[in-house]
């Protein structure tokens, strides 16, 4: 699988099982933590330093420069809706290990996760209703408990800032698989919980793809792909590849505002499954996610 334009990323020992020749595999340094397994290549594991060091600094200033926009959101979230600026929930992370991501709050609060879990099932195991097939996941739409203020953030990308938070505590990186709940997590064959062997991240390939419309299977193969062809400087290229996705998004959706033809609340894509408005939205309709 290939990505990122002009890409010609080597492939620095296979980190999943199931890929990579026997050869290979004697080469590199084999890490097993919980039954998770990682091979690292020497040089793969300094750019793994390098990787995190990359992320300590980047958060460290990017919470420090955006602080007064932090405050700025803050209060405009309180004084739009009842409810706390920021929401809270668990995520599992590297290796299985759970944690509490953050977001800036875009919906109502104290919305039922009951129907969200639910429908969240049926994505990952199939609907009996369609012969068990499984439906892809898909940006999500308009929906009536996104608030103004959230309407605004989700537009902008903005909701996503507090997450530079967990990754200057090493829970996240800028980029990498999106971090899962547990339900999915709990649906992973032995193969996809190779998807566990890296720190989740802000961004990552599946985002920039524009794939937006692949069932939870593909999603996760796409993920795997990652890790096995990663390297710090695939990294960079995402993450320049998502400041301009980002930029012309804002730029197109402010035009196409402009132009009267878009509808109030057509929502960014939420791949932290924050929000699904239908089975076959991009993340199930219930709590805030």
């Amino acid at each position: 699988m290939r990505w990122a334009a002009g890409s010609r990323t080597r492939l620095a020992g296979r980190a999943y099982p199931g890929h990579g020749s026997a050869e290979g595999r004697q080469r590199s340094h084999q890490v097993s933590r919980r039954g998770f397994s990682h091979e690292l290549s020497t040089s793969r594991r300094l750019q793994e330093h390098l990787k995190r060091l990359f992320d300590f600094f980047a958060a460290l200033i990017g919470l420090i420069v955006l602080a007064p926009l932090f405050a700025l959101i803050a209060v405009l979230i309180r004084l739009d809706s009842p409810g706390p600026a920021v929401f809270r929930q668990e995520r599992i992370g590297r290796h299985g290990q759970p944690f509490m991501i953050y977001k800036f709050r875009t919906m109502v609060a104290n919305n039922s996760e009951s129907d969200y879990l639910r429908q969240l099932a049926l994505l990952i195991h199939g609907d009996p209703a369609a012969g068990g097939r499984k439906r892809p996941y898909r940006k999500i739409g308009y929906d009536p408990r996104i608030t103004r203020v959230g309407r605004w953030l989700r537009l902008t990308y903005l909701d996503e800032l507090p997450q530079l938070w967990n990754v200057l505590r090493g829970e996240m990186s800028l980029v990498g698989p999106r971090p899962h709940i547990r339900l999915e997590v709990d649906a992973y064959t032995p193969r996809q919980r190779g998807r566990l062997a890296v720190r989740p991240g802000m961004t990552g390939l599946w985002q920039l793809q524009g794939k937006h419309s692949a069932t939870f299977d593909e999603m996760i193969e796409q993920d795997l792909a990652y890790i096995a062809n990663w390297s710090f400087w695939l990294d960079i290229r995402l993450i320049l590849g998502t400041l301009v996705q980002v930029l012309a998004t804002i730029l197109l959706r402010m035009k196409v505002r402009r132009n009267g033809f878009s509808r109030e609340g057509e929502g960014s894509q939420h791949t932290g499954h924050e929000q699904l408005s239908s089975p076959t939205a991009q993340h199930p309709s219930s709590a805030e996610r």
